[in-house]
Parts: C-alpha cells; structure tokens; sequence
C-alpha cells in the first residue's frame, strides 16, 4: 500500500503536536514540602540537672534556622505609587512645551460667538485645546484654564509671525 506525501507530512506533524502537547501542557508535578527539623538528639532525662523547661542545644539550633527562613513581614508588599517606566522629566517638559508653544493667530466674531484660531485650529468658547479649557474669547485675547490656573493667549502680530519664521529659516541655513 502506498501513502501519498500530504498524508505522511500530515501524520508527521499530527506526531510533533501530540508530543508538545504531552511535554509541554501535561499534569505539573507536585512541589517538595520543605523537610522538617527533627532532633537526632533525645532530650536529656531530668536528672542530668536540667531543669524542665529550658531547651537544649538542639532546640536552640531548631529554632534559629525556623527563624532565618520564615518570610519577612514587609518584604513582599510591593505596590507601585507611579508607573515605573514613565519618564517624569520626559512629561514634565511636554507639558511646558505644550504651554508655551500655543499662538492666538486670529479671533473671528460671528453672530452668536466667537472663535479664535489658535495654532492652526479653530476653537470656540468651551473647546479644549493642549490640555487647557478655553474660558472665554474677546476682541484681542482667549483666555484659558488648566487645573484652576488662568492663562491668558494675546494676539500675535503677523509681521513678527514673519520676522520669527524669516529667524528661523535663516538659522536652519547656517547648520
């Protein structure tokens, strides 16, 4: 009788599947308790001038080594008060670039409200943007909140816009 090849690849691989699963998801053995300390020593008869209730030697060692292995009460209370991989410098000057680098480009007024542009988004009264509320819009400023903390964004000159970029540009250059 002759096999075809996709039914011995199948067989092959059938085989390799049954003993991973055998080896690797079969029954755990069983841990070793730990062996108990026993006295090799019986204790001295209360004639030899020991006194009731005084252990010896080999109760002294007993309970010393009972001692050095028993868990440490604070030892396994772990409990992490922030995230350990976060980079708190790393958010903290986020933060601060995210403060500094909003611009109020225009502030246009229609028949209900305003909305100013601030970057290059058009935001209204109520709107949040890097992080702070926008608490109110007038002719020339929008004022906004983070955490209780007002800030307050002025208009910015188009020709000094031009200036900086111009600034820039030339500085990108000399690299």
């Amino acid at each position: 009788m002759k096999v075809s090849k996709p039914v011995w690849i199948a067989l092959i691989v059938g085989i390799l599947l049954a003993g991973y699963i055998h080896f690797f998801t079969g029954k755990k053995k069983a841990p070793v308790p730990p062996a108990k300390v026993v006295s090799a020593v019986t204790p001295a008869p209360a004639t030899t001038g020991v006194p009731p209730g005084v252990p010896t030697v080999v109760e002294q060692v007993a309970t010393g080594i009972k001692e050095a292995f028993k868990p440490q009460s604070g030892s396994l209370d772990v409990a992490w008060a922030k995230d350990p991989f976060l980079l708190p410098q790393a958010k903290k000057e986020k933060e601060s670039m995210q403060r500094t680098s909003l611009k109020l480009v225009a502030i246009m007024e229609g028949e209900k409200e305003r909305v100013a542009i601030i970057d290059s988004e058009v935001v209204k009264k109520g709107d949040i943007i890097g992080g702070e509320r926008v608490q109110e819009i007038e002719k020339d400023k929008v004022i906004l909140v983070r955490g209780g903390v007002k800030r307050i964004l002025r208009l910015v000159n188009i020709e000094d816009m031009v200036e900086e970029e111009i600034k820039t540009k030339s500085t990108e250059r000399g690299k």
